[in-house]
């Protein structure tokens, strides 16, 4: 029989994580991946059954022959285990790549053996007859492969153990391979040596496969009760078991001359490659760490059977045995002395072992008192409970906190001592204890035996003990001092000190939870702002004591009032609110604050005197847009100032109106700033006729804002707010520029008959006259102009004139001599003093429209208009008449004298794209301007804009 025993290949897919569960970058290539899939398929239980059943069928059904079919065929077998061990070399190097074991690669080196052993020896049947072979080069390549995978299990499969447990493994395996070994070599021995003709250096050779083979097996099978049947030893263990029973009866066959066993003997071996390339071709299942009892026990039965069955063999076989042969008595004494290097191994371990274990009952009866005066003394609570919930043991600092005895709560319901209210959280904490969900420390009230109520926090956990018995324990916290600071924190977040009422940011709570519930209820609450008068003087003249208990006496008596209507709050200082609950009114809160007002004016004792003090009460009621708490106790605050504003000791309502106009007004000055920035402000232009010629002799420049949203707005609406903000100067400034660099654009299209050239007027307002930036803007604005002399003026109301301002004089003066006209606007509507229109360098002034369309109505007016004119004539200074709307007061303002002209009769403020000449050049006394316009559309559908002014141009 061919000599193809040699074929270990103890090789494990292991692809667990490497020591500290530490992934390594391995990534396979394709050929890997491929040889791998090979693997996978071929040691499929499908597949390898279907290998196994076909050799295994052509092995026990045919002869023995030299024929081509069964020559050929018997070297498939080997070259399809060479296979495999080929599988094996990747399986076993693909996994030192990825956990870097060097056992591995020994792995892998000795599957190089085995795959190399397969071919030649299938190699050499193709060549040679069978019953011709001797012994060849492949059984070198097959005795090379034991000792290396050997080494390679030993290796991976003792990872992780310690030295002690990998010596205790390798003895028990020599004791198990002595064993075996001992009884092999009894049946084989007789045989080897019956058979003189047989070549030494053959049967030593074979001797030593048998030997090693159990050692292999040996190794397998201790590591295999050792760690309770691992997915890598397994296979490995099954398969070195048939390869040791094949090779003895193959040797026993070989000696005895016969081929009996041939068929078993290479099915086993077949059987035998596809186990270890099966276990080559795993990715999980490493060994674990740490061996624990059972598997230890296992280990030490398996040694102690195997070696008793050698010990019952040889004292039923040696004493019949006539002469006991050198290498069997060998066997005997090397098993006698690995089973007493054992025992003493073992004696050594239990003694060491029983010592650790006197320590460790030592030190837990020390611990258990240790624990027990802790758990007695401990400055935490600690209760433990059955699954009953009977109070089984409980400390002295638990017992303290519920004023009793630890004794006394033995056997009592730890639910009895906690406070009803709280008993439905600590009920459910305890079941989600109890089924090992997480909880967290939670707080219940405890019931003194007095009475009384403690605050503890609680923390469950659960205690296992040995008899199947579960035991809770509850760690309470005696949290008393923090409760109660807690509890006058939070009273003093919510309190004023002094007064005991609610405080600002209680009250503001409580009203944004009001206004919620009126919002959806659509009910009215009311809320009153209450100042005391003249509060400060008590304080000042008195003291802050004498203060604070005329606070107290007040808050006192507003509480009284109230009572359970409301919520009352000391809003700081002297100052009170109150809250009305919906649903309320304006009767109910006036009523209200009236009753408060009359308490609080009632006197009380300052020392030994009565003294008397009253109060300002603002009221405001919400609507069903109010939604704002602080929106609602301003507009309150508002109406008590107007109560302070009208004489004290009264109440006023709320003007929610007032507020909405004022915040229309800030929204303005917002957009103002902006409007400035983004050139919104424009300048729109409104002629001014010579009444004598009835020629367009110029315009005056309005500035007009264009908003985004709101479309034009009137300058009535945003220069008194310009004024104050101070963007009047900016706003002046870009409109002068505009208006001034625009007149220059139409001097060139446009003059009067008599050669005299348009004029421009812009105002000038009080605030830009007050600044001392007005002459650098119109220095600045001049260099940049290119107009005709004489054309420029600045409009100036006699209020501005008469400013504060100590160089209005001079101021004016200058501004004459860079060749600016100045004009009075709305003339007669201020001081009219005359002797400003001499002292100041003043060219004209214009008759307020107040007066001008009074005229042919009003006597009076026509009267003014008529001595204004006249003076103008004799001081020799233009005159314009503002407003005129009716062809009936430009007749009369014609026969008076006047000079120029403006107003809606003859246009509206326009913008620069509006500007028609050809329209605008002449006026009709009988035609309006909107008539005029009118017929201008219908002959001149298209209208022409002249000149488009761009700032900057």
């Amino acid at each position: 029989m061919p000599n193809n025993t040699r074929m270990n290949s103890p090789i494990k897919g292991l692809a667990n994580k490497p020591k500290n569960n530490v992934e390594l970058p391995h990534q396979p290539n394709k050929f890997n991946l491929g040889i791998l899939k090979v693997g996978r398929f071929a040691t499929n239980p499908v597949t390898a059954a279907i290998v196994l059943i076909s050799f295994g069928y052509w092995l026990f059904h045919h002869e023995t022959s030299n024929s081509p079919i069964d020559v050929f065929l018997s070297a498939c077998v080997e070259f399809t285990k060479g296979f495999y061990a080929f599988l094996s070399i990747f399986g076993s190097y693909r996994l030192y790549k990825k956990e870097k074991l060097r056992g591995w690669k020994i792995l892998s080196a000795a599957a190089v053996f085995w795959c190399s052993g397969e071919m030649v020896y299938g190699a050499a049947i193709l060549t040679k007859k069978q019953s011709e072979l001797p012994t060849s080069i492949a059984d070198w390549f097959f005795l090379a492969t034991i000792p290396l995978a050997i080494m390679g299990v030993f290796s991976v499969g003792m990872y992780g153990l310690k030295r002690a447990e990998k010596f205790r493994i390798a003895l028990d395996s020599l004791a198990i391979a002595g064993t075996l070994a001992f009884i092999s070599l009894s049946f084989l021995i007789d045989t080897i040596l019956s058979r003189k003709e047989l070549l030494l250096g053959d049967a030593t050779l074979q001797l030593t496969f048998v030997v090693l083979d159990i050692t292999f097996a040996s190794l397998a099978f201790s590591m295999l009760l050792y760690r309770r049947f691992d997915k890598m030893i397994m296979p490995i263990a099954v398969g070195m078991i048939f390869q040791a029973l094949a090779d003895v009866l193959y040797i026993s066959d070989k000696f005895k001359g016969t081929l009996d066993t041939r068929p078993f003997t290479r099915t086993l071996l077949f059987t035998t490659a596809i186990l270890m390339c099966f276990a080559a071709q795993r990715i999980d299942g490493r060994p674990q760490n740490n061996p624990n009892q059972i598997g230890d026990k296992q280990l030490r039965l398996g040694v102690f059977a195997t070696v008793t069955v050698a010990i019952v063999f040889a004292i039923i076989k040696l004493p019949i045995t006539p002469e006991i042969s050198p290498l069997v008595a060998f066997a005997f004494i090397v098993l006698f002395i690995v089973t007493l290097v054992g025992q003493i191994t073992s004696h050594y371990e239990n003694s060491k072992l029983q010592h650790m274990q006197e320590k460790s009952l030592e030190a837990m009866t020390q611990s258990e008192e240790k624990f027990r005066i802790a758990f007695e003394n401990g400055p935490t609570g600690l209760v433990i409970l059955d699954a009953s919930g009977k109070i089984v043991q409980a400390n002295n600092a638990f017992a303290n906190l519920i004023s009793n005895k630890p004794e006394d709560l033995i056997d009592t319901d730890l639910i009895t001592h906690i406070h009803p209210d709280d008993r439905e959280e600590h009920l459910r904490e305890s079941i989600f204890a109890a089924q090992n969900k997480k909880v967290d420390k939670y707080e219940v009230r405890f019931i003194e035996r007095e009475g009384s109520i403690s605050w503890g926090s609680i923390n469950v956990s659960i205690m296992p003990v040995t008899d199947k018995r579960t035991y809770i324990v509850y760690q309470i916290e005696d949290i008393n001092e923090k409760k109660n600071s807690s509890m006058k924190l939070e009273y003093i977040a919510v309190h004023d000190t002094l007064t005991g009422l609610a405080n600002r940011a209680y009250f503001i709570e409580r009203l944004d939870e009001e206004l919620k519930i009126v919002g959806t209820t659509h009910s009215t609450l009311a809320v009153l702002f209450i100042d005391l008068d003249r509060f400060k003087t008590i304080n000042d003249s008195l003291g802050h004591d004498v203060g604070d208990q005329v606070i107290q006496t007040i808050a006192q008596r507003i509480s009284t009032v109230v009572a359970d209507r409301g919520t009352v709050a000391r809003f700081g200082g002297d100052e009170f609110t109150v809250l009305i609950s919906p649903p309320a009114n304006e009767l109910l809160a006036t009523s209200i604050a009236r009753e408060i007002l009359d308490e609080v004016t009632k006197p009380f004792l300052l020392g030994e005197s009565e003294s008397f003090i009253s109060a300002s009460i603002g009221v405001v009621l919400t609507d069903k847009n109010t939604n704002d708490s602080l929106a609602l106790l301003r507009d309150a605050d508002a109406a008590m100032n107007k109560a302070k504003d009208l004489g004290r000791n009264r109440i006023e309502i709320a003007d929610r109106q007032g507020h909405k106009v004022a915040m229309t007004e800030l929204k303005t000055v917002n957009d103002l700033h902006r409007a400035v920035t983004n050139g919104e402000i424009k300048a729109f232009y409104q002629p001014i006729y010579n009444l004598e010629t009835s020629e367009l002799s110029g315009f005056e420049a309005l500035a007009r804002w264009e908003h985004p949203t709101r479309g034009l707005i009137s300058p009535d609406d945003f220069i008194p707010l310009a004024e104050e903000t101070g963007l009047i100067m900016d706003i002046g400034k870009h409109v002068m520029l505009e208006a001034f660099t625009q007149l220059g654009v139409w001097q060139k299209i446009y003059q009067q008959s008599d050669g005299t050239p348009l004029t421009m007027s812009v105002n000038l307002a009080a605030r830009q006259l007050n600044s001392s930036r007005l002459m650098s803007d119109i220095k600045e604005v001049k260099k940049q102009l290119k107009v005709k002399k004489d054309s420029m003026k600045f409009e100036i109301t006699e209020s501005a004139i008469l400013s504060e301002t100590n160089d209005v004089e001079g101021l004016l003066n200058d501004i004459h001599d860079m060749g600016f006209n100045l004009i009075i606007d709305d003339f007669g509507t201020g001081y009219s003093s005359l002797s400003y229109l001499k002292r100041f360098p003043i060219d004209g002034f214009k008759i307020d429209k107040s007066f001008v369309l009074g005229l042919n109505a009003d006597e009076n007016d026509t009267a003014i208009v008529r001595s204004l004119v006249g003076l103008a004539h004799s001081m020799h200074l233009s005159v314009t008449a503002e407003g005129v709307e009716t062809s009936a007061v430009l007749e009369t303002l014609t026969e008076l004298g006047s000079t120029y002209g403006q107003g809606y009769f003859f246009a509206k403020p326009l913008s620069a794209d509006q500007v028609n000449f050809k329209v605008l050049s002449t006026y009709d006394p009988n035609v309006s301007a909107d008539e005029k316009n009118e017929d201008e559309h219908n002959a001149h559908p298209h209208i022409i804009h002249l000149n488009k002014f761009k700032s900057g141009s």
